[in-house]
């Protein structure tokens, strides 16, 4: 492959299998999501608890299955299938308003003073978090919809 040209297709039972890997990653970073929410929302997460590797295995799953996904989406032989570019759409929306959303965490792990001025800029940050998880999942189940070679 030379610069500016697509890459060469990978072929058929390597899309079904990047798909079968992008769509377990996927359900176990909601899975993670689901479990890291409920413990949130009981009170049970702590610095030092292990919940808090489910919000960090959520994260890694969930990148981890997006960037098979998004491989396979992107495959020549496959590039123009309808649930393809949908699902293509939605995965760059996804990773737009989850990397938007960590901008001002960032900020305000570097100065936390920052917080109580600028509430309201958390308040968006978790508002683009919701909306990258929602798309995340309407994502999930295109990609569980779609398979490869079904033209």
């Amino acid at each position: 492959m030379t610069d500016g040209q697509a890459p060469e297709p990978v072929g058929l039972p390597t899309l079904v299998a990047w798909r079968r890997t992008g769509l377990v990653l996927c359900g176990t970073a909601v899975a993670c999501l689901a479990g890291f929410v409920t413990a949130l929302l009981a009170g049970a997460v702590r610095e030092d608890s292990l919940w808090v590797l489910l919000g960090i295995g959520a994260f890694a799953c969930g990148l981890l299955g997006l960037g098979f996904l998004r491989r396979a989406w992107y495959d020549p032989e496959v590039a123009d299938d309808a649930p393809a570019v949908r699902a293509r759409r939605l995965s760059s929306v996804v990773l737009g308003a989850y990397g938007t959303a960590l901008v001002p965490n960032a900020v305000f792990a570097g100065w936390p003073g920052l917080a109580d001025d600028l509430g309201w800029l958390r308040t968006a940050s978790a508002a683009l978090g919701l909306v990258a998880v929602g798309t995340f999942i309407a994502m999930l189940v295109l990609a569980a919809r779609w398979h490869p070679g079904r033209h």
